[in-house]
């Protein structure tokens, strides 16, 4: 069927199907597909299939804890979700990601590495991604600069492999998935529609319905079979904390859990190191392959961590840019994102406030080859290495990537103010924890102490191993409706539904215990087609 503006419909009408899911991003869509092949599916976005600032505004939140990054646009409501702003960058969980690790505290899924690895292969076929093979630390790189291979003959550190698609897919409009939302003859599409209550039976153990408003003031009734909340980490609790009408705590909240136990990956940029001679191009800077690029992190081992109760941190390496190139990076990053980007949304960075001072920070967590095309890369670094051209710098900067330890006092909250549609806003009281910001002054003077000994650092580098202190989010909104073994250590279950409710399921990143080292995207798609078998499985 056509994608309908629930807009046009008369009010309060009544809509059936058999699943309903709420979130037209990477898990809505992918579930929306999977599912209709047997079911009626009602796919429900609360924004357009172009950016809308009024709807966006629907997003506005209170941050009480931890500063977010100022002028930031992280969320995106609007067909495809956040994925319109993704860069297409990739990590795999490892198997220590899912353990109970006595020196982290709430950590441990109630899956096992090996029962989500099976669905790694399938997400990234997805997501256009090269073989998931790559993503292995071990992995035999044809190509180690000195750094590499001396810091690959160590017994403590420990690579971590960072994949990037030639052509991210994306979930937007004017993509392939698009063409099958309008096409497919089982899935119903309703833009502009917001979720705005949850309706439990009269035992309060299952769903009944749900309450979607529009901002002309219309409401509809939504029924199904089943009912999956894919709306990001943070609006995933809000619904949830929001639905008071029968539960006095919120829909699935008994145990006071939902909304905690926020998570992202902070981020920070040390100063830089002064190396003995010029760069080659290398793996561990990033290099393209035929089908995307690849780049080398660098962390502890899983033994090395145990021993020292530290978190899985990683950290990158990077060129240090010149000077001229960090004040010309507003420019490149402003007009590449526009014109390289499809499915675009707006102005993630607002350039009018951010001053050039904060552009070295930029340039090192977005940098310009995840916005130069890759056909154009890929001819760069063959002309490099054909010629033996060192990469110009003779310094490195540190990338930082935490894992946030797990922590009930990170966390979504409502506050009293309410939006256009009656709802709650939203606080955020996010915080990072010593134990993270400890694993990475470590990581940072044992990293750089053994470049030192390796020969090459000059004598006379300035770089000094003060503690990092200035982080910034990354966008990975996790942790808010956590996975646990019972409904006292979390909201879902391993199968993703709401503990206490038959036919409530959530998807995304909310649902990660911890978060890991790596970026949440691919393991988000992959939960996703594990959460489709099992409904399949129920229906069936």
């Amino acid at each position: 069927m056509p994608v309908i503006d629930i807009r046009q419909l008369d009010n309060k009408r009544i809509i059936n199907s058999d699943v309903c899911i709420v979130g037209g991003g990477i898990s809505g869509v992918i579930l929306a597909e999977k599912l209709s092949e047997k079911s009626k599916v009602s796919l429900i976005e609360s924004g357009d299939i172009k950016p809308n600032d009024e709807i966006q505004s629907l997003y506005n939140l209170d941050c009480v804890g931890y500063p977010l990054r100022p002028d930031f646009q992280s969320r995106v409501r609007q067909l495809g979700g956040s994925c319109n702003l993704w860069p297409g960058r990739c990590m795999i969980l490892n198997e220590l990601d899912f353990r109970k690790r006595e020196w982290v505290n709430y950590s441990g899924w109630p899956i096992t590495y090996a029962e989500l690895i099976q669905y790694y292969q399938p997400a990234a076929v997805i997501l256009n991604l090269p073989s998931i093979e790559l993503f292995k630390s071990d992995y035999k790189f044809n190509e180690y600069c000195n750094i590499g291979k001396s810091i690959r003959s160590t017994n403590k550190f420990i690579f971590r492999n960072s994949l990037w698609a030639k052509k991210p897919e994306r979930f937007g409009h004017k993509t392939r998935h698009w063409h099958t939302l309008k096409t497919n003859q089982n899935i119903t599409m309703y833009i502009h529609a917001n979720l705005n209550h949850i309706e439990l039976s009269e035992s309060k153990q299952a769903v009944n319905s749900i309450l979607v408003k529009t901002l002309s003031e219309k409401s509809f009734i939504f029924k199904s079979r089943f009912l999956i909340l894919a709306c990001g980490g943070i609006e995933n609790a809000r619904i949830l904390l929001s639905s008071r009408s029968q539960m006095k705590n919120g829909v699935g909240n008994d145990h006071d859990l939902v909304g905690r136990y926020y998570m992202d990956h902070p981020t920070a940029v040390s100063t830089e190191i002064k190396l003995k001679k010029k760069i080659f191009p290398s793996y561990l800077f990033g290099l393209p392959i035929k089908n995307g690029r690849v780049q080398i992190g660098i962390g502890f081992n899983d033994d090395y961590q145990s021993r020292k109760g530290l978190l899985n941190n990683y950290v990158q390496l990077e060129p240090k840019f010149p000077q001229k190139y960090e004040e010309a990076y507003e420019v490149i990053i402003r007009n590449a994102k526009k014109l390289l980007r499809k499915g675009y949304s707006g102005h993630r960075f607002t350039f009018g406030n951010v001053g050039i001072t904060k552009i070295p920070e930029i340039i090192y967590l977005l940098t310009p080859k995840d916005l130069i095309p890759h056909f154009l890369i890929r001819w760069y670094s063959g002309w490099q290495k054909l010629f033996a051209r060192p990469i110009g710098a003779d310094q490195l900067v540190m990338v930082h990537h935490l894992e946030q330890e797990p922590d009930p006092e990170s966390r979504v909250l409502l506050n009293h103010e309410k939006d256009v549609l009656g709802m709650n806003c939203v606080s955020l009281n996010w915080k990072i924890s010593n134990k993270s910001k400890r694993t990475a002054d470590i990581l940072q003077r044992q990293l750089y102490q053994y470049l030192k000994q390796t020969g090459l650092v000059k004598r006379n580098d300035t770089f000094f191993n003060e503690n990092l202190s200035d982080f910034k989010d990354a966008s990975h909104h996790m942790g808010t409706t956590r996975m646990g073994e019972n409904e006292k250590t979390g909201v879902v279950d391993k199968n993703c539904k709401v503990f206490g409710i038959d036919n409530l399921y959530i998807a995304g990143s909310s649902i990660f215990p911890t978060s890991g080292h790596a970026n949440s995207t691919l393991t988000i798609a992959a939960l996703a087609l594990r959460l489709a078998e099992h409904i399949r499985m129920r229906m069936s």
